[in-house]
């Protein structure tokens, strides 16, 4: 019987009309057959049925997914190291392949066909968004401390088992094939968000490694304007669970952040304007709602301080007002609200003010500490030191720029507290004269906020220039500017594909055999005569015009009168694009009734 907690790391893929074969390198390993017809999976004692045939190298399955013409299996065809987390190699998925069951398609209709063309592009859209990381050797889903308090059964279970099923992107994929021992190694856990590995900053004579692993929660997962606050569960939008990993000679250090929406039931539904309406959703229970998610997040990490950077007026404020007033009704010692107005506060370019948020905190940080562990000299055995005993829980409006802002901070005192603690700082120093430390503890967090901010909102984050510099540029307020036009555009236009695609990977669209035949095509809505006609008549307008101030007439005397014709036309599109926004966005397929949540 195959171990439970091995993972193969190279794979040998041979393909015939009836058959997938899949070899491990493994000395003695069986072969996995994959029959094409009947879908069974089988294993075998190698009797040469791959010699004959050409061979592919593949780095590991990512899952089984049926769609209309049947199951596709989903490989890992590249890989790139990111770098050694604890010892144990951590690799990100460079390039995927989708190998389908079905030799033909000649089942599918013409209207079937052109759905399935659209599956499989979306399940390519959301597994080339940077970044899927996974690792043979080490669970990736589970903090350090978690795995620290792991039982001996726990540790003995394969790791798709025990992997945490909020942050395994790939668990939908991986149902039907649990349960079968001699698959456990071909299960491979994948992980959404970002993981950068530091290794070697010098810090008073020693190595110090610097680690940054964010985890996406697959609960209430999507884009910016698609998934905002709570679902009836109590999951909230764009969780993510940042760990922070330091390791000095035999002693790790680790603390945990999370940010996650607003947990109310609120929307913002995208209609062409720069600013969407914020609202509350009528007729919902958010009380209910709200308690599941603080219950479970007391469950996992025992205290909450919750730090509240949205706008205190304005839009904003509704919302702010109803979580205030939430935590409020709990009466809980377990759970703090800290609340900061980011941008009335840092208004003018008076950054320095983000120091009075810190230091209202600290009192909440030196009581929840961090984790801390120390290896045996043979580093066989591990003492575990302390328990982180809370968390901060940051969130804004998006979870993405002003939150990754104040958490590098939090991160950065956490982090001095912990070379103060080995002894690797004076109580009295700071990291500026250890700038090896300094920059890559700066870099890690900028490529955090973009990369996190890639993936939910479609663009890389904004104010990352202080975030690098430590200071705010004129030229980081510039391409803040670029950031948030790219973001105005995916998110009226692109997201409904983004989201429609990530619902497909999580399995919360199961794909019906009887789609477009016994059951209506979700691709098949029609659109409307404006949809179709004013974008034309708007293109239309702004090339006439564009043209007629270009390339004036010679005889001028109506050149006046036919720019500001085309002006008008112009104008009039827009209004009316604007007043029907809604019609003209790229609205999810699949899942339509998610956007709210309830």
């Amino acid at each position: 019987m195959a171990a439970r907690n091995i993972l193969y790391d190279a794979i040998a893929l041979a393909r015939t009309d009836d058959f997938y074969y899949l070899r491990p390198n493994q000395r003695g390993a069986k072969i996995l057959c994959v029959d094409r017809s009947s879908h069974r999976i089988s294993h075998e004692v190698d009797k040469g049925q791959m010699d004959a045939l050409p061979l592919e190298s593949i780095c590991g399955i990512v899952g089984i997914i049926n769609l209309l013409a049947g199951p596709y299996m989903v490989v890992i065809t590249r890989r790139r190291e990111v770098g050694m987390l604890l010892g144990q190699r951590v690799w990100r998925i460079e390039e995927i392949d989708v190998l389908p069951y079905a030799r033909k398609l000649n089942h599918l209709g013409q209207h079937q066909l052109g759905d399935e063309q659209y599956f499989l592009l979306m399940l390519r859209t959301v597994l080339q968004t940077p970044y899927f990381y996974f690792s043979y050797t080490t669970d990736l889903t589970h903090t350090q401390q978690r795995i620290a308090a792991f039982t001996t059964a726990e540790l003995s279970q394969s790791f798709a088992a025990r992997a945490d099923p909020r942050f395994a992107w790939n668990r939908a994929l991986q149902t039907d094939l649990f349960g079968n021992d001699e698959l456990a190694p071909y299960l491979l856990p994948i992980v959404h968000g970002f993981i950068s590995i530091q290794a070697g900053c010098a810090v008073s004579g020693h190595n110090v490694d610097y680690a940054l692993v964010s985890r996406r929660a697959v609960t209430r997962a999507g884009t910016r304007f698609f998934r905002r606050g709570i679902d009836l569960n109590g999951f909230v939008a764009n969780f993510v669970e940042t760990e922070q990993i330091v390791v000095v000679d035999r002693v790790t250090g680790c603390h945990v952040q999370t940010r996650g929406s607003i947990p109310v039931f609120w929307e913002q539904i995208p209609n062409l304007k720069y600013a969407p309406t914020i609202r509350l959703v009528p007729g919902t229970d958010h009380t209910s709602a709200f308690r599941r998610h603080i219950d479970e997040q007391l469950r996992l990490y025992q205290r909450i301080v919750a730090v509240d950077l949205i706008n205190q007026q304005g839009r904003e404020k509704v919302i702010g007002d109803a979580f205030a007033e939430l935590i409020g009704e709990l009466h809980s010692p377990q759970v703090k609200y800290v609340s900061f107005d980011f941008h009335h506060e840092c208004a003018k370019m008076r950054w320095d003010r983000l120091d009075t948020l810190l230091a209202r905190l600290d009192a909440d940080q030196q009581e929840q500490g961090y984790f801390l562990a120390q290896k045996s000299p043979h580093g066989q055995n591990e003492a575990i030191l302390q328990f982180q005993t809370g968390v901060f829980r940051v969130n804004c409006i998006d979870c993405l720029d002003r939150t990754n802002v104040v958490q590098s901070m939090i991160a950065r005192k956490t982090l001095i507290a912990m070379l103060r603690r080995l002894s690797l700082l004076s109580p009295t120093e700071n990291l500026e004269r250890h700038p090896s430390l300094e920059l890559a503890l700066r870099a890690v967090w900028t490529d955090n906020a973009n990369t996190l901010s890639i993936q939910y909102s479609g663009t890389e984050a904004l104010k990352t220039d202080f975030t690098r510099t430590g200071k705010r540029t004129k030229q980081g307020m510039l391409q803040d500017g670029v950031n948030s036009a790219m973001r105005y555009y995916k998110n009226n236009f692109a997201d409904g594909l983004r989201q429609d695609s990530i619902d497909l990977l999580l399995g919360n669209y199961p794909v019906s055999p009887g789609l477009g035949v016994t059951q209506p095509s979700p691709f098949t809505t029609a659109a409307s005569r404006r949809v179709l006609v004013i974008p034309l008549v708007l293109a239309l307008a702004l090339i006439m015009l564009t043209a007629s101030l270009l390339f004036p007439p010679p005889d001028g005397r109506f050149h006046f009168a036919y720019v500001m014709f085309w002006l008008v036309a112009t104008i009039v599109c827009v209004q009316v694009m604007v007043y029907f926004g809604k019609e003209f966005v790229d609205m999810p397929r699949l899942c339509p009734g998610s956007v709210r949540g309830c």
